[in-house]
């Protein structure tokens, strides 16, 4: 994943990146600080890009198919999941990134 903040961001926040079925059941979850703890949201000042590398371990007993791989922000402590922006949609908290078909 690259990163990039349009402004300074307020404290801190975790990645989540899910690998979703039809009925939007967890196939495979990572949650975790930015780039394996080393790029802390609170230092993202507005402009700088930043590589977030992500591995997921598929559930034994997910039924093949395709699936939705998604990635957002959230406040640890409270839940809350940071708004994300992307050229010509809207506002959302999720980010579809691909689809991969599980076999």
């Amino acid at each position: 994943l690259y990163w990039e903040a349009q402004q300074p961001i307020e404290g801190d926040y975790t990645v989540f990146v899910h690998l979703l079925g039809a009925d939007d059941r967890k196939a495979a979850q990572l949650d975790s600080a930015p780039a394996g703890g080393t790029r802390p949201t609170r230092g993202w000042n507005g402009g700088g890009r930043g590589a977030d590398l992500r591995a997921l371990q598929v559930a034994a007993d997910a039924p093949p198919g395709e699936y939705r791989l998604v990635v957002g922000l959230y406040r640890l402590a409270t839940g809350e999941r940071l708004v994300l922006l992307r050229e010509g949609r809207g506002p959302s908290t999720q980010l579809q990134v691909t689809t991969v078909n599980v076999q």
